[in-house]
């Protein structure tokens, strides 16, 4: 298990990649900052302290997935309107239209 440079708060950090056939990379790393106990204080004493715990880890794992899904998406948008700027008249502008909790679409014009 890695050790967080600053000791103070603990980091929920992502990576993911889409590799298209033509073998480019399209790569995404985010992280959080998390409000979960340590190992050594996560409470599993209780089953209150063991949900409440276990909901702070879990928020932050959720918010970084959901921050990762984003940005890659944003990543691969921007790739593809670079890559055939000449092809469409839908530019992407950089700000995003939350669907739902999981997903979001690009504000187009």
């Amino acid at each position: 298990m890695e050790k967080h440079p600053d000791d103070k708060k603990p980091v929920v950090e992502y990576t993911a990649k889409i590799t298209l056939p033509n073998g480019e990379v399209i790569e995404k790393t985010v992280s959080t900052e998390g409000d979960f106990p340590s190992l050594e204080e996560f409470d599993l004493s209780t089953r209150d302290g063991l949900l409440r715990d276990f909901d702070l880890l879990e928020k932050t794992v959720l918010e970084t997935s959901r921050k990762l899904n984003g940005e890659l998406s944003r990543e691969y948008l921007d790739a593809s309107s670079k890559k055939n700027e000449n092809k469409s008249s839908i530019h992407f502008i950089g700000s995003r239209v939350r669907t739902d909790i999981h997903s979001c679409i690009w504000l187009a014009c």
